[in-house]
């Protein structure tokens, strides 16, 4: 799979399906998500899920043995938005050589579901 395709994948993943956000991914094209294999993917949104309902300050591993990339997942804290449930991550990931971290928040769907949330 072509890495523009593969990020607009972890871009349409991490946004959840039926989620209306308003981004640009383009600059995914030059982050370590662009050097993720499908199957990388799927350990990292495995990992993030998993790390939503772990305590505060709580990290989560993940590591691809065939494709070398790794990571962590931080549960920093929660909050309110909207009446939602939020929760704060830290997502480091490493893959062929890049490395990279950054913040994400998500809240709680009505339906249950955690989904990424825009700042």
């Amino acid at each position: 799979m072509k890495p523009s395709y593969r990020v607009a994948i972890v871009a349409a993943l991490l946004m959840a399906a039926g989620q209306a956000i308003a981004a640009n991914t383009s600059f995914m094209n030059d982050s370590v998500l662009a050097e993720l294999r499908d199957d990388d993917v799927t350990m990292l949104l495995e990992t993030i899920e998993e790390a939503l309902e772990q305590p505060q300050g709580e990290s989560k591993q993940w590591e691809n043995k065939a494709s070398g990339a790794k990571g962590a997942v931080t549960r920093l804290g929660g909050f309110s938005k909207d009446g939602r449930e939020c929760r704060k991550l830290r997502v480091e990931t490493q893959a062929r050589g890049r490395s990279g971290d950054s913040e994400w928040d998500y809240c709680r769907a009505p339906y249950g579901r955690w989904e990424l949330t825009p700042r």
